[in-house]
């Protein structure tokens, strides 16, 4: 019986938890690769952007809500400028239910919307989040990615 407690485990983790150990730093790699391949520049990570996507996130979470408008009324911008970041333009991609990166950039590709954002070449930064909802409700496996072209 103890023989087949350690493969059950491995099997559940295995439908429970994305393979990589940072599933955003992984989808941002994946959307860089995307991008150079199309001749475009890689996007530099912001820690602005960064905490924008993972406030969203976890508002989305706890709220049990899946939209880029918050119940509150907040939206991007002004989640941006809470933050103190300046821009020219920003645009924003969710996913959610996708388990993997892989799925996430490939579900973001087959949509005109979400492929149009994460081809601009004006946008230079980005920031990347993943959570999973433990309510699971709307949506078990959060995605956000918040794109930007940065006041200089």
């Amino acid at each position: 019986m103890r023989r087949l407690t350690a493969p059950i485990i491995a099997l559940l983790l295995l439908y429970t938890v994305p393979a990589s150990a940072d599933p955003a730093s992984e989808l941002l790699r994946r959307i860089n690769s995307y991008r150079e391949s199309l001749g475009l520049t890689a996007l530099n990570l912001s820690a602005k952007l960064e905490a924008a996507a993972l406030a969203h996130d976890a508002d989305m979470a706890t709220q049990n809500y899946f939209a880029h408008r918050s119940p509150d009324g907040h939206s991007l911008k002004d989640r941006l400028e809470a933050l103190g970041y300046a821009f020219h333009f920003a645009a924003e991609n969710l996913a959610g239910g996708q388990r993997t990166p892989r799925e996430v950039l490939e579900s973001w590709k087959d949509s005109l919307g979400h492929n149009t954002n994460l081809l601009m070449p004006r946008v230079t930064e980005a920031g990347v989040a993943f959570s999973r909802n433990p309510q699971g409700r709307p949506i078990r496996w959060l995605w956000t990615l918040v794109l930007a072209e940065p006041l200089e």
